[in-house]
């Protein structure tokens, strides 16, 4: 998906610096890292505390994954999968978006395509088709992972307050932004989803933030525990208010 994210730092359909041989290690090489780095150290654990049950269940056991010390063991292999995800990325691309030369080759590509009174070239087709299966893939993929009952599952209450700071900050923001510079269907789809994005790190830099407060209050009032058992019952009281109890 680097490639993708010129078009969500810009706010509009852009692809100039970042769909191009040269650009996989002048910027989706960079980018891809960056955002490994923001997401595994600022917003995986909050994001997946607060997931649905049927989600956590499946994906809550990531939230011990030491990403640094993966990177450092593996970087070579990180970066190799940026780069050929990026390459496959632009030669998916070429299928989807029009392209002289690949027109050349597959001159039914541009042709219209109709299915019922819908009338798209097929370049639309082809691009509709491959995020529905890709998202199909996605979502079975996920729904086959092993799931877990051992774990007690996030409270309902920290759910619905992170995806709310998560939704309202996305929501003021997509709305500004369509006030002030009005933009079309498509730069203002692409407005919301980086919005979005944007609402998911704000929540989970507010659960930190909650989290330490609320470790600091506890410290001041019982300063010094007594005994290791203690230390770890103080621990997990910190996090009392985004866990429920455990799943009979």
């Amino acid at each position: 998906m680097a490639p993708d994210c010129e078009k969500f730092l810009r706010l509009h359909l852009a692809s100039g610096h970042s769909h191009t041989l040269r650009s996989v290690f002048y910027f989706s090489c960079p980018v891809a890292l960056m955002l490994a780095f923001a997401f595994h150290l600022l917003v995986r654990k909050p994001l997946l505390r607060h997931l649905p049950p049927v989600l956590y269940r499946r994906l809550g056991r990531f939230t011990s994954v030491d990403w640094v010390g993966y990177f450092r063991r593996y970087y070579w292999s990180v970066i190799y999968s940026i780069i050929i995800g990026a390459l496959l990325h632009l030669f998916w691309d070429s299928f989807t978006h029009p392209s002289p030369q690949l027109v050349a080759v597959f001159p039914f590509l541009p042709r219209l395509m109709g299915i019922g009174e819908q009338q798209r070239v097929f370049f639309f087709w082809v691009t509709m088709l491959n995020s529905v299966l890709g998202g199909a893939v996605v979502c079975w993929a996920v729904w086959r992972m092993p799931v877990c009952y051992h774990e007690p599952v996030p409270a309902t209450a920290a759910v619905l307050r992170y995806w709310a700071i998560a939704g309202l900050t996305a929501g003021v923001l997509t709305t500004a932004w369509l006030l002030v510079v009005e933009p079309d269907f498509v730069d203002g789809t692409i407005v919301a989803i980086s919005a979005g994005l944007f609402g998911i790190v704000v929540a989970s830099l507010y659960v930190q933030y909650a989290q330490r407060r609320q470790r600091r209050r506890q410290a001041r009032n019982c300063p010094t525990p007594s005994s290791a058992a203690e230390k770890t019952r103080a621990a997990d009281a910190t996090s009392a208010y985004q866990n429920g109890p455990p799943h009979r």
